[in-house]
């Protein structure tokens, strides 16, 4: 059993987990729709030359490993991409995946992943919508940012499943679902969220070019900080999570 969730946050939305944890049917797998928040801090060369991250880093992942579930999430804004661009990738569920632990994972951009049955298409990033009270490789970086690479790279994966996923995991969402949302929404703080995106991050442009062209059964993300599904007028299915969880049907 796989259940998806919005952002972590690192220990802030860390509760979603102590929840999940605690249901009847425990899931094997828990997906995260970025902003996962646990490498943040600077890591070092040990003696050997070999990369490892901050020790509050691990101490946040060895909590994590805790957890009676497998921990995986895609990549969000808020993210030391200085140290994830560092960090060794490995090959897993059919794409590229960094290895925190043995339960804890990251998705890389623009792969389908088959996870426990499940063809999942991941695209993680978006910008920073306080980008302007941040500082620059300090608490945010330019990488946070989906790139052409990562699209052309998706599309190159998808070419393998037919242009056909079960699902999609995202931290924001296509361009066209916010314009759909900006003529429906009547929460002036959600409005001023969708606008930024609208206005200044190529990310949902991106994202809207994958949309069109893939079938899937539905679309998770997060980022916006509000929970709500959505049916686009093409009757597409999106999934806002925040403080809920779902899990995959």
């Amino acid at each position: 059993m796989i259940v998806v969730t919005g952002d972590l946050h690192r220990e802030y939305d860390i509760r979603k987990l102590d929840e999940i944890a605690g249901i009847s049917k425990v899931p094997s797998v828990v997906l995260i729709a970025g902003d996962f928040g646990g490498i943040w801090f600077d890591g070092s060369e040990d003696d050997n030359g070999v990369f490892q991250i901050s020790e509050k880093d691990a101490a946040f992942i060895n909590r994590l490993s805790q957890y009676p579930f497998k921990i995986i999430s895609c990549l969000g804004n808020h993210e030391n991409y200085d140290v994830i661009n560092r960090l060794p990738r490995t090959s897993a569920y059919g794409g590229k995946v960094i290895r925190l632990s043995d339960n804890v994972e990251l998705l890389d951009r623009g792969y389908v992943y088959t996870i426990e049955g499940y063809n999942i298409l991941s695209i993680g990033g978006a910008m920073s919508m306080d980008r302007i009270y941040r500082q620059e490789h300090i608490s945010f970086w330019m990488d946070e940012v989906i790139s052409s690479d990562d699209i052309q790279r998706a599309f190159t994966q998808l070419k393998i499943f037919k242009n056909k996923v079960d699902f999609v995991l995202t931290h924001t969402c296509p361009l066209s679902v916010l314009e759909y949302e900006l003529n429906n929404s009547k929460d002036d703080n959600y409005e001023a969220k969708i606008k930024f995106a609208l206005e200044n991050d190529p990310s949902v442009k991106l994202l809207d070019k994958v949309k069109d062209q893939i079938l899937f059964r539905t679309w998770y993300y997060g980022h916006f900080h509000i929970d709500k599904k959505i049916i686009s007028p093409e009757n597409n299915v999106f999934h806002c999570l925040h403080n809920s969880w779902v899990v995959l049907p």
